[in-house]
C-alpha cells in the first residue's frame, strides 16, 4: 500500500482514503484511493500496476458506491 500512496503524492495528490480493491491481488492491482488536488476530487487506481486517474461521473458514481459499502 506504501508505495501506491507514495506514486499518488508523487502526482500532487493528497490521499483522503485508501482502500482494497474487491479483487484484492488480481494482476497487481490491490489498492484504490480517493485524492484530492486543487479541490477536486479523483479516485485513483492501477490497472495492471499502472496509476490512473477515474473522473467526473465514472469517479463520483464509485465514490457513491463506496460510501454506501462502508456505511
Amino acid at each position: 500500500m506504501k508505495d501506491f500512496t507514495n506514486r499518488v503524492k508523487e502526482k500532487g495528490y493528497k490521499v483522503v482514503h485508501v482502500f482494497p480493491v474487491l479483487y484484492q491481488g488480481w494482476e497487481c492491482d490491490e489498492w484504490a484511493a480517493v485524492v484530492e488536488k486543487n479541490g477536486s476530487v479523483k479516485l485513483a487506481q492501477t490497472n495492471h500496476g499502472s496509476l490512473y486517474f477515474v473522473e467526473g461521473e465514472e469517479a463520483n458514481h464509485a465514490i457513491k458506491e463506496l460510501i454506501n459499502r462502508y456505511q
